[in-house]
């Protein structure tokens, strides 16, 4: 049962960051990234953060569009939906970082105190002195999170 970042190199790691207003992100590693040691509590392959994105797809609604920025969200469609619902998608640049902002949604989706369950399913590190509406990048390590990165040689 995997329970280390490092049982996941190679591979893209998608976690969820919620700020100081409740408005949420989804933050892609690209195999690379900065993960909250956080996220890694408990981890299984079956409640990894990415699992949940196709049923928040599925069950809920478009609720505007989203501005492309940066280098954009590429092929990836998923992103694109997300941005769609309300979430902020920031992409860690290859190889060093930061994660930048990718996609901006039009509306802001916020997890308030009747998302509890929502946040703890996508296992969301929330930072309360972070405004993703402002935010065009970020380091982990910047907010003051334990972190550790995705790729092995770092990470053990």
């Amino acid at each position: 049962m995997p329970n280390k970042l490092y049982d996941y190199e190679g591979g893209e790691f998608d976690w969820f960051l919620v700020d100081g207003k409740k408005r949420v992100a989804l933050c892609s590693s690209a195999g690379f990234g900065e993960v909250p040691v956080s996220v890694l509590d408990g981890l299984t392959d079956e409640n990894l953060p990415i699992n949940e994105i196709p049923k928040l797809v599925e069950q809920m609604p478009t609720i505007g569009g989203h501005k492309t920025e940066g280098s954009g969200p590429g092929e990836c469609i998923e992103w694109r939906q997300m941005a769609d619902r309300g979430f902020f998608i920031f992409d860690w640049k290859h190889w060093m970082g930061p994660y930048e902002c990718v996609l901006v949604p039009e509306v802001h989706r916020t997890i308030g105190p009747e998302a509890t369950q929502l946040a703890d399913s996508l296992r969301a590190v929330h930072v309360t002195q972070l405004n993703l509406e402002q935010t065009r990048s970020f380091q982990v390590a910047d907010l003051g999170i334990d972190f550790v990165p995705v790729n092995s040689r770092y990470a053990k």
